[in-house]
């Protein structure tokens, strides 16, 4: 009510104003510079209190889910919170009205009336970086936006999403936003907590850096969600127990007296003539609280790190079990007043500078870490060091308190060791290997001092050289395909050495010399495989390895091949535990002996036909609902240019009973069928069918409509009129004794792209002749 009351009473001391300056709004003159530069749209119409109409796209965190009554209200995350701010600074009384709330949920927090800000909020749980660029290139722009909020990275660092991906995305984010003339706020993505916080704290800070890389080179306002120094504030008292220093005196004064010998009282005989027992030893006093201020500077440093952690448990979802993903509404609140605050104000300072870093690269895959902490203020301080783990990195011993002087800097070293690659059959992609297309690694280490904390992310050039990969997709490939590369020499020597490189029994290698900051380029030409009666999907690691100065470096990646799939050709899926890194997967013949799961499509000029065959495989339905079987379908039908690009499908999901019968199509997005598509599609079109076969097999049949698929050619016969594919087919299978149970899924292809990432699909070829060609997905 308060709130409501003081709303009021600005909005009629301006509307008594005529004339209304930037000035009326209390900004300093630093503060209206911001505007202009980050938000010059916003901004004039502002000054005018003109509608404002914003648009929000993120994942689960920008959509407020949370396990309390505010959950799925998106007024109430951050994003909701720093649009009201903003109303609030220029007083539109009318605060933030959502467009289209979702079921039960409203389109205002408070019933007043006035100027207003307008907000549709297009994010949806679960998503990364890449989704953003859907409803950027269909809905968002509807009601010309002024202001566009976008925030990703959780997900792409729960699924490994390679840097230079997610990079590609965001820059595309911003070059959608200037063509549209809005204003952007980027911002990177919150801390997420884990059973092992050294490593839950560390997950998802090389992607806000990223994004803050890419936002500075384009001049686009950017304020990270996981800056601690917003969030919490440390104690780091001294120590009282601290032993005082030792005044300055002669040293024969100094030298320790000799202590006389103790004297002994001899035991006081008992009644009965035996020894006494002896006296009870004096009781110990302890200080319950000697520990938390113990000197020792390791135990300091995991006391303040802890300080951490506990504070930062407490920025989240508090329920049993604990939601250590998505923050609680005061935090939602803390982070949208916080952006809001930095739009205006700049970033937070910290008592410390980092740069300088390098990070030599040794046999035995260690990794030593170099860089300089610098004190910029006008005291002595001491700082704490404490290097977090990631998923390609694990610190093996650093300093864990530095003291420098004022205006004093020093050089920290850090070594790491590389993480062990992790079990073939995980499956995906592997989250071990170094950038593919940067020089230096991005290496979070928490920092404190006083009462601050900020994760810094500590961007380290590789040396003596870094190796550069020309990573993504090789369409069509037939006999060989060309790898290629740079070694960078980043020392200020000149260099010389040689490489090696294998893969599935084949081997290259060769010499290489570079100029210092120089490079030398290198080319892998991978044989494919001949003859129909090859596996058609093989997946494994390229062992790279450079020899240079006495030491031999690793540098592996990562390599799919699967042959193009044509017309009426049937392909057995793989369940994930047999199609795995480094191993050659023959499936079986499908037929009621082999249990597998058969896929084939076929296609005319009215629909596209997809059947999965289930052989030998009993379908049971789920008691808690969700089908017997579900079935997830990818299919990236742009033309034949634009296909070869990076680009961006969604997923076609249908459920089905495990009786006979049609089964349910679920709703089908604007862009579900890849980027640039942009209309309602009726899920209703989509016919899904389960039916029993003479021999006991089980087939599912899906029909697309031709005119669902506008924007591809669909040249019947004709090899090049190529549609991007991937499936996934899931049976119920319940556990034993009848609890429980769990999807059984089976996949065309798998690797380390993200599933509705347009890159990571296989290739169906519009004709039904053999083909020899093959997808080359590099990563």
């Amino acid at each position: 009510m308060a709130t409501s009351l003081i709303r009021l009473v600005v909005c009629f001391a301006l509307l008594a104003t005529q004339g209304l300056q930037a000035a009326s709004y209390d900004l300093t003159m630093e503060q209206e510079v911001r505007l202009r530069k980050f938000v010059p749209r916003a901004y004039a119409k502002m000054l005018r209190r003109q509608p404002i109409h914003a648009v929000c796209i993120g994942d689960s965190v920008m959509n407020m889910q949370s396990n309390d009554a505010d959950s799925g209200n998106a007024l109430k995350a951050w994003s909701g919170v720093f649009l009201q701010e903003l109303a609030d600074q220029f007083a539109y009384t009318g605060g933030v009205r959502l467009i289209r709330p979702p079921k039960g949920q409203p389109e205002k927090l408070h019933s007043l009336h006035g100027p207003e800000f307008t907000l549709q909020n297009f994010s949806r749980g679960g998503r990364l970086m890449l989704h953003a660029t859907q409803p950027l290139t269909t809905v968002a722009f509807e009601n010309k936006p002024d202001i566009v909020i976008v925030s990703y990275g959780i997900n792409d660092a729960n699924s490994g999403l390679p840097l230079e991906v997610y990079r590609s995305y965001v820059q595309q984010v911003v070059n959608l936003v200037a063509a549209a003339k809005a204003d952007l706020i980027l911002c990177g993505p919150s801390i997420i907590m884990s059973d092992v916080p050294e490593q839950g704290l560390a997950h998802t800070r090389p992607y806000a850096d990223v994004m803050k890389e890419v936002a500075d080179a384009n001049g686009v306002f950017f304020a990270d969600l996981g800056d601690l120094s917003w969030l919490l504030r440390l104690d780091d008292r001294k120590s009282p127990l601290a032993p005082p220093k030792k005044p300055k005196t002669d040293p024969a004064a100094a030298a320790p007296p000799v202590a006389a010998p103790p004297v002994v009282a001899p035991p006081v005989p008992t009644v009965d003539g035996t020894p006494a027992p002896p006296p009870l030893p004096a009781p110990k006093v302890e200080n319950p609280v000697a520990k938390d201020y113990d000197p020792d500077p390791d135990k300091i440093a995991m006391r303040l790190f802890q300080q951490v952690v506990e504070a930062m448990k407490q920025r989240f979802q508090q329920a049993n079990p604990p939601d250590w993903l998505h923050p609680n509404s005061v935090t939602q609140r803390a982070l949208g007043k916080r952006v809001f605050a930095e739009l205006l104000n700049g970033p937070r300072t910290v008592p410390w500078e980092v740069g300088g870093a390098t990070a030599n690269l040794v046999s035995g895959g260690k990794c030593e870490l170099a860089y300089r902490l610098e004190n910029p203020s006008q005291e002595e301080r001491t700082y704490t060091v404490l290097p977090l783990v990631t998923t390609s990195l694990r610190p093996l011993n650093a300093p864990s308190r530095v003291t420098l002087k004022a205006g004093k800097k020093a050089m920290v070293n850090i070594t790491y060791e590389r993480a062990a690659a992790p079990d073939p059959a995980s499956g995906g992609g592997r989250m071990d290997l170094l950038p593919s297309q940067d020089y230096y690694l991005r290496l979070p280490v928490v920092i404190t001092s006083g009462d601050s904390a900020r994760i810094e992310v500590v961007r380290a050039t590789m040396t003596p050289v870094a190796l550069l990969w020309n990573t993504g997709v090789l369409y069509n490939q037939e006999n060989i395909a060309e790898l290629s590369g740079r070694l960078v020499n980043t020392s200020a020597q000149p260099l010389e050495g040689k490489w090696e490189a294998k893969w599935f029994g084949q081997a290259w290698g060769g010499a290489f010399k570079a100029a210092p900051k120089g490079e030398s380029t290198l080319a892998i030409p991978v044989r494919l495989p001949t003859g129909f009666n090859a596996p058609a999907r093989q997946k494994g690691t390229l062992a790279m390895t450079v020899s240079v100065g006495g030491q031999v470096l690793k540098f592996d990646r990562e390599i799919e091949l699967v042959r193009n799939l044509g017309l009426k050709e049937t392909m057995v899926l793989l369940s994930p535990s047999a199609y795995v890194r480094d191993q050659v997967v023959t499936p079986p013949t499908p037929g009621p002996a082999a249990p597998s799961v058969a896929f084939r499509a076929d296609a005319d000029s009215n629909a596209l036909y997809l059947t999965w065959d289930v052989f030998g495989l009993n379908l049971q339905d789920n008691p808690g609902g969700g089908g017997a079987l579900q079935v997830d379908l990818n299919l990236d039908a742009r033309s034949y240019g634009k296909r070869l690009t990076q680009g961006t499908t969604d997923v076609v999901r249908v459920a089905a009973a495990a009786a006979d019968g049609d089964a349910k199509v679920g709703p089908l997005p604007p862009w579900v069928f890849g980027t640039g598509y942009g209309m309602f599609f009726d899920e209703k079109a989509v016919k899904a069918r389960l039916t029993s076969r003479p021999d006991g097999s089980r087939r599912f049949a899906m029909t697309i409509p031709r005119s669902y698929l506008y924007l591809h050619e669909w040249a019947m016969g004709n090899g090049n009129s190529q549609v991007g594919i991937n499936t996934q087919f899931s049976l119920w299978q319940a556990n034993e004794g009848g609890t429980g149970g769990s999807y059984l899924p089976f996949v065309l292809t798998s690797n380390g792209r993200y599933r509705d990432d347009a890159e990571s699909l296989a290739v169906l070829e519009l004709t039904d002749k053999p083909t020899s060609r093959w997808t080359v997905r590099f990563y």
